[in-house]
């Protein structure tokens, strides 16, 4: 039994070969400790880029309030315009037709006393011209209403354009 091997005792009179202190838990315990500071580094970086990430978030939502704001204002402008121009279309064609009624009761009128001075085959030439009178007076109250719907028709002056918003996300601090 030259090796020791195969002779039990031998384990019992060798000495310890694991130096004191032992060095894997020392390894160990310095591994664990420096894992511990890498971590705690990660999360003040991780932290630090939710906080920016956040201000810019906080950054984007009062631009688009804000441009949200100005399309309202915008859109109340616009209704303000479209009343107006609605309001005076209403108040043209209420004017044509009071001139048209007064051009129809005036021809009625011409008519009564063209009536009362004529008999016979002049009252059909009368009745003929005061119809041709009427619709005359009818055909020029249409032109001038059409004509000025066309004019209440020209382009209206376009609304100012909303701020424009770009949006960007840029690196935070490294």
């Amino acid at each position: 039994m030259a090796d020791g091997a195969a002779d039990p005792s031998w384990e019992l009179r060798q000495p310890d070969m694991v130096p004191r202190p032992d060095p894997t838990r020392l390894t160990t315990d310095q591994l664990i400790r420096e894992m511990g500071s890498l971590r705690a580094i990660l999360e003040a970086k991780y932290d630090g880029k939710i906080d920016v990430l956040k201000t810019r978030m906080d950054g984007n939502d009062t631009a688009l309030v804000a441009a949200l704001q100005a399309a309202k204002e915008l859109v109340g402008v616009n209704n303000q315009f479209a009343t107006k121009a609605i309001d005076q279309q209403g108040s043209a064609f209420k004017a044509s037709l009071d001139s048209t009624t007064a051009t129809i009761a005036d021809v009625k009128d011409r008519l009564t006393r063209i009536e009362g001075r004529t008999s016979g085959a002049g009252s059909t030439v009368a009745t003929t011209v005061a119809i041709a009178a009427a619709g005359a007076a009818v055909f020029i109250a249409l032109m001038t209403w059409n004509s000025h719907q066309q004019q209440q028709q020209a382009p209206a002056p376009a609304p100012a354009p909303a701020p424009a918003l770009s949006y960007s996300i840029t690196p935070g601090p490294k």
